[in-house]
């Protein structure tokens, strides 16, 4: 199939081929969810958890002798009976990370790529660069093809340069993608998705490798 590529002006600059395999693929909600969830539980910091009796400080000796005082035996003031004691079964830090098989996390990308070009919400347009690494300079460039300070964005370009990465980072709104390492939360989230002409080539030839 063929889409238009815009420049940054807004007009039409020529005819594109997208790869069937990625841009009208069957939608697989299942391969979407699944890697939904991947991505999410990836950026997951797991870093809660509870000091258990012996990451308590202090309660090395036992607080009074076994028999004789009348008292329950106790043997450390960190017992998780104790106010101030450790916690029984408390939350560790722990790796929430997983991985899923290349074709499903690729079926997963090809679904909701084909579902947001069917919304509408997806554009091809000119290689974009940034020499100087200004923002103003991103914003004049994209104008005329989405307005990026009020609506949710992604570019997806193939090489992210630093003086791309400069340009972007203050706009919170904008969300720049490598093709290399395409996400779907951001693409989901998102109002705009602007792919630059070098993108869909790579795009187009990992669907032939990977999409059977």
């Amino acid at each position: 199939m063929k889409a238009d590529l815009l420049d940054f002006n807004g007009k039409v600059k020529e005819q594109i081929e997208l790869n069937d395999k990625i841009f009208n693929a069957k939608i697989s909600f299942g391969a979407i969810y699944n890697k939904f969830i991947q991505e999410n539980a990836n950026i997951h910091p797991g870093t809660a958890m509870k000091k258990n009796r012996a990451m308590v400080r202090g309660g090395g000796r036992k607080p009074w002798r076994q028999k004789g005082t009348g008292r329950a035996r106790a043997g450390s003031i960190r017992s998780p009976i104790w106010r101030g004691g450790g916690r029984t079964f408390g939350g560790q830090r722990r790796i929430y990370k997983f991985d899923l098989p290349k074709k499903l996390k690729l079926k997963a990308i090809a679904s909701t790529i084909t579902a947001k070009l069917k919304q509408g919400v997806i554009k091809f347009i000119d290689e974009i660069t940034v020499p100087s690494g200004k923002t103003k300079e991103v914003i004049k460039k994209l104008s005329n093809i989405v307005d990026i300070m009020n609506e949710k964005a992604v570019l997806i370009t193939e090489n992210n340069d630093e003086s791309i990465l400069n340009a972007t980072k203050n706009l919170k709104n904008l969300k720049l993608l490598n093709a290399k390492r395409l996400k779907i939360v951001p693409l989901i989230d998102s109002e705009n998705i602007l792919i630059t002409k070098d993108a869909v080539e790579y795009i187009n030839k990992i669907g032939e490798k990977l999409v059977g």
